[in-house]
């Protein structure tokens, strides 16, 4: 792998690190596929229990590599072949997200499909796509259980601080920059003592009990090849870096 570092630095535990950090770990072909493969790896590893999500450099997700989508002619994740169980919502083992910096858009979804969060104090929550494209972000804090009213900042646009986050319930903690990998370290080592089959039951439930994020980004794919990909586009290159 190349966009993506797989390890398994503790009993029970691996950590898979978006390294994109030219591209503040946007989401790419190349990182995406290898993403997958990581989170089939720990899937399917009956000796890890925990995964944690991580960026390196300023930015743990941007979402989208704009720049590569207009390259490509198309918007959204185009065609990665090998499927996500994570971006899925099929993984059955705990996981943690330790937010390094930016997390928009597909940043975002990133964290709010882990169990758990850990964010830097300088980590910012942002979800673009009303800005650019013509439709708010589905699922935007609405199935997180937010309140209504700031589910809507963030399908608006509206940028969330890591302490607003905290102070509204949406990540368990937050730490000084460059702490958020050892905190969520600490979080694993603490479920991996317990049984593993204590474990799984455990997210199982909390799986079954909180809204499916999966279908609603599903439905903003759908929205985007139904309402048309020229113009989409056309927002995306007003948008990347000249």
């Amino acid at each position: 792998m190349e966009q993506v570092v797989y390890e398994k630095p503790r009993e029970g535990v691996a950590v898979i690190r978006m390294n994109r950090p030219e591209r503040l770990n946007a989401m790419g072909q190349q990182m995406l596929t290898e993403l997958a493969e990581a989170w089939t790896d720990f899937q399917n590893d009956d000796s890890l229990l925990v995964a944690i999500l991580t960026g390196t450099g300023r930015g743990f997700c941007v979402g989208e590599d704009l720049k590569e989508s207009a390259e490509r002619g198309k918007p959204g994740l185009g065609d990665v072949r090998v499927k996500d169980p994570y971006f899925a919502g099929e993984i059955t083992k705990p996981t943690i997200a330790a937010v390094n910096g930016w997390a928009i858009g597909g940043g975002v979804a990133f964290t709010t499909l882990a169990t758990l969060r850990v964010a830097a104090r300088s980590a910012v929550f942002e979800y673009p796509q009303a800005k650019h494209w013509g439709v708010g972000a589905f699922g935007a804090g609405v199935t997180e259980n937010l309140p209504v009213a700031i589910a809507a900042e963030l399908a608006l646009g509206f940028r969330i601080t890591a302490q607003r986050a905290y102070e509204m319930g949406w990540v368990n903690r937050v730490v000084d920059d460059g702490q958020e990998l050892d905190e969520a370290l600490q979080l694993a080592e603490h479920i991996v003592k317990f049984r593993p089959r204590t474990v799984l039951n455990t997210v199982d439930m909390l799986r079954k009990v909180r809204p499916a994020l999966p279908e609603a980004i599903q439905a903003e794919g759908a929205h985007l090849r139904v309402n048309g990909v020229e113009g989409d586009i056309m927002a995306t290159r007003r948008v990347i870096p000249r």
